[in-house]
């Protein structure tokens, strides 16, 4: 069935193309082009395919894109990185302390105990270092993601040799890097750490009158057992403070990775509640 034209001429219905539905209310994904969008980045706000918009927890479900996501999971190859080394320099020096309790049992000669300090000092310097890079990075990659840390890198590495500031201050933006969850774990650690820190002050003051003592100063029988009980003491305490950062470090960085990228169990939840009408944007 056709209709006349002005010219006279059959114009065939079939070849007038029906009106094509508007681009804009069918968004596509802006990496597989004629691939229709599902979801939305809630970060630059790109529409992309369930390939391409993926589910995060920072800490409530959140939708990113492959080009939000990539700075993040660059950096998250460093902080793994970074977070394997502290915890190996943090667990020998666990080793230290545990060796340090033994060897208070047994009597030393002077140069052993010289050569003790001298590895005992090493061993902590380079525990520290590399736990400050590993919670630089930490904070970093906290802040990439949009959490709210409430320090800089920098700053967060600087509060930790504040005197009574680092008693305080680190310990609560490790709960803000562990969004609320572990509260017992980074208790533990704040009492076991402060109480080491206080206890290794004591003993520090102590080692000149056990030095002393040891030179055959009278009454040496009697206090010489009380100091050595208490250095014992102390290297319990800062072993458990060390066990407990080395628990912190690892759940920290297991705990940032799977925000950004959720494993597959997880991420089939997030979508199937998303699809339900949960949380995630989706377009229509």
């Amino acid at each position: 069935m056709g209709q006349q034209s002005a010219l006279g001429g059959a114009v065939h219905s079939e070849s007038v193309p029906a009106a094509a539905e508007p681009l804009a209310s069918r968004p596509s994904c802006q990496l597989h082009l004629g691939q229709p969008a599902t979801r939305v980045c809630e970060r630059c706000g790109a529409f992309g395919c369930p390939d391409c918009v993926t589910a995060t927890l920072r800490p409530k479900v959140s939708w990113r894109c492959r080009v939000c996501l990539e700075p993040e999971l660059r950096q998250q190859g460093v902080l793994q990185a970074r977070g394997r080394r502290a915890q190996r320099a943090i667990l020998l020096l666990a080793f230290w302390y545990a060796f340090s309790g033994a060897a208070g049992l047994v009597e030393l000669p002077f140069a052993a105990t010289g050569v003790a300090s001298f590895l005992h000092l090493a061993v902590q310097v380079t525990a520290v270092i590399l736990f400050c890079q590993w919670f630089y990075v930490a904070v970093r990659v906290a802040a990439v993601m949009g959490w709210d840390p409430r320090a800089t890198p920098a700053g967060a590495v600087g509060s930790w040799f504040v005197p009574l500031v680092n008693f305080i201050w680190p310990f609560s933006i490790t709960r803000r890097l562990l969004m609320g969850g572990d509260s017992a774990l980074v208790l533990a650690w704040q009492v076991t750490s402060i109480h080491g820190c206080v206890a290794a002050l004591i003993n520090s003051l102590l080692g000149a009158a056990h030095y002393n003592l040891m030179r055959g100063y009278s009454g040496a029988d009697e206090v010489l057992p009380a100091i050595s009980a208490f250095s014992i003491t102390t290297s319990v305490v800062l072993l458990a403070a060390v066990l407990f950062g080395a628990a912190v470090v690892a759940r920290t960085t297991t705990k940032i990775h799977r925000a950004t990228t959720p494993p597959s169990d997880l991420r089939i939840g997030i979508l199937q509640q998303a699809d339900g009408g949960a949380d995630g944007p989706t377009t229509k």
